[in-house]
């Protein structure tokens, strides 16, 4: 199971891509302080303080502002301001509370900002990503629409991801959802790196659940990668929305204009190393494996070479994710120790100065597909903070091992999380349950899983026939577990009620198995 998003990154790294320069400037000047009326000794002892505070805020002094701007702004003399300056202090204060990764009283400072004057799109940003991160993800989406619909210029500022995080991480079928997905496509978001048609995928589904066929098709129609593509079509209440079998909805198509897209983008910003990195991907999809194992090497080897003062490319944080994506390169290629080696040396890399839990998992998921339990519980032995589904993977991992080593008590035990928390990662716990050979539960979660309009499209995604490399010896039951699981009378007949199975040339899944 491959992870782009198990890791816990810094609230900081989140957040520190400000739309607007971050650090509004104090008014100094003689007519500003005139606007603002005469101010006795005691009101402008606190304006001292205030100025002071900023001051050290722009010096990046950050443990020094924070104590200042925490006094200042529970100070009554700050409802004595104009709405613009207490916004100012309010901003700053939540800005440093970020840096000092303190999301819980962030928040409020910045609510506490809008409320004073909300005319500064940092603010509402701000706001949408505290609140997803808070698991409020209902009230972000509400904060980000706002910011979408008055400052729609703006959006190519936003980083793509933690867009898709909101809409990943809002509730399906919520109004709060919907407002989001229609804001995006009536500001005609365009993401640099193709993220837009996941969004444009969950307004077709939003839409189709409230019978809205012609926003449905709208939004059908500006999707431009391939597994967006393969969910609706394999989907059958999509016909009647689709526009065929025309060379816009065909999805190896589709995967091929994703590569040149995104080569385009490499092309324009040859020192952005996410570009290459999701570049890589698109080759991997596409079955390109020696271009993307020749694209990584190179890129790797650029790295490697460049003086440690001035790297070849902006961004270095990715370069896991490029050693990521050589290593299922080498792998498919059939150099299974190379691969091997090439991800516990991107396992043993910082991610945005944390540990890497992505690659870690990436890691133990790859030694239990070969076969080496104990290895693989090495590998996930000292993960930090992750996503609910990055918790789902570390569970797999776990029973895998302990299914390997014939341990029924911690096999158990990991079953009963990955079905607990199976919301957070449901096929997780399928395949789970095709490794404990428990075909009768894994058949009940496949069909309750096809009846729900949010999982449908992935699952009937996991369950299309597409290229898929042999399988490694610790797969080879699992493997043909899920053969037997789509053979079932019951579960062919769950498909056919509201999908199809079909071949695809592609690499539906960047993994490693």
């Amino acid at each position: 199971m491959n992870v782009r998003t198990g890791g816990s990154r810094a609230l900081l790294v989140a957040l520190g891509l400000a739309i607007l320069p971050v650090g509004t400037a104090f008014p100094t000047d003689a007519a500003d302080r005139a606007a603002s009326g005469a101010v006795d000794s005691q009101a402008q002892w606190f304006r001292q303080q205030l100025a002071s505070a900023h001051a050290m805020a722009r010096a990046e002094q950050i443990e020094q502002a924070d104590r200042a701007f925490a006094r200042l702004v529970d100070d009554p003399q700050l409802a004595t301001l104009p709405a613009a300056e207490q916004r100012a202090a309010l901003s700053m204060a939540g800005w440093m509370a970020i840096h000092r990764d303190d999301a819980a009283r962030a928040l409020p400072l910045y609510r506490r900002a809008l409320a004073a004057d909300d005319s500064d799109p940092d603010d509402w940003y701000r706001v949408a990503m505290l609140e997803r991160d808070a698991d409020r993800p209902d009230a972000g989406a509400v904060a980000f629409t706002e910011l979408v619909e008055r400052w729609p210029q703006l959006l190519p500022n936003v980083e793509e991801l933690q867009v898709l995080l909101l809409i990943h991480r809002s509730t399906t079928g919520s109004p709060e959802r919907l407002a989001m997905l229609k804001a995006l496509f009536n500001a005609n978001w365009n993401s640099r790196l193709g993220g837009a048609s996941e969004a444009w995928y969950a307004l077709a589904v939003e839409s189709m659940d409230r019978g809205d066929a012609d926003t449905a098709r709208a939004a059908i129609a500006r999707i431009a990668t391939p597994e967006p593509l393969i969910r609706l079509r394999s989907e059958k209440r999509f016909d009647t929305v689709m526009t065929g079998d025309g060379w816009s909805a065909n999805a190896e198509r589709a995967a091929q204009r994703e590569v040149e897209a995104l080569t385009q983008q490499a092309e324009l910003a040859p020192d952005d190393l996410e570009v290459r990195s999701y570049l890589t991907s698109a080759l991997l999809t596409a079955g390109l494996n020696d271009k993307a194992l020749e694209a990584t090497t190179h890129t790797l080897d650029a790295i490697a070479h460049a003086p440690p003062d001035d790297p070849a490319f902006k961004n270095l944080d990715d370069q896991v994710w490029l050693m990521n994506n050589r290593a299922i390169a080498l792998r498919r290629l059939g150099h299974t120790d190379e691969a091997l080696v090439e991800l516990r040396r991107a396992a043993q890399l910082a991610e945005a100065g944390e540990q890497n839990v992505s690659q870690a998992l990436n890691l133990g998921a790859f030694y239990c597909s070969l076969g080496r339990p104990d290895d693989a519980l090495r590998a996930i032995e000292t993960l930090g903070l992750m996503s609910g589904y990055g918790r789902m993977v570390e569970y797999g991992v776990r029973h895998c091992a302990a299914v390997q080593k014939h341990e029924n008590g911690p096999a158990r035990k990991a079953l009963a999380y990955l079905r607990d928390n199976r919301e957070d990662g449901p096929l997780a716990y399928v395949e789970a349950l095709l490794r404990a050979g428990d075909m009768d539960a894994a058949a009940a979660q496949v069909k309750e899983l096809l009846a729900s309009s949010k999982h449908r499209g992935e699952t009937l995604l996991w369950m299309q026939d597409s290229l898929r490399p042999a399988p490694l010896p610790g797969d080879v039951a699992a493997r043909a577990a899920r053969g037997a699981l789509l053979a079932r009378t019951d579960v062919h007949d769950a498909i056919a009620a509201v999908g199809r199975i079909a071949h695809y040339s592609l690499y539906l899944e960047g993994t490693m198995d």
